[in-house]
């Protein structure tokens, strides 16, 4: 279901799961952006540790970001930014607890 184009990049291709459900198949980056994605790697392995002393809402607030839209790398940089004691002191690194009200529905 694949096919090889002209700049050395695979074509997406659609498929079918079991369901019907129409699925597509991701372009195969060729070497440039293999290389370049590999090139990030040790800044993004640096980002997600900074992140993660963020605590668990900077991490929340990022995945609404990114779900939006926004662009992950320019998104982490400014997260990162952050001085998680400042986060702590304020108690902005922890998700508001969860209400749950005791009930069914009518």
């Amino acid at each position: 279901m694949e096919r090889q184009n002209g700049s050395g990049t695979t074509a997406a291709a659609t498929a079918r799961d079991p369901r019907g459900i129409k699925l597509e198949r991701l372009p195969v980056p060729d070497t440039a952006i293999r290389f370049r994605t590999q090139a990030y790697r040790p800044r993004l392995m640096r980002l997600a540790a900074q992140l993660h002393e963020l605590g668990p809402r900077a991490t929340y607030e990022l995945f609404l970001e990114l779900i939006e839209g926004a662009p992950l790398m320019e998104r982490l940089e400014v997260y990162c930014r952050l001085d998680p004691d400042v986060l702590r002191a304020l108690g902005g690194d922890r998700l508001p607890a969860v209400r749950v009200v005791a009930g069914g529905r009518r």
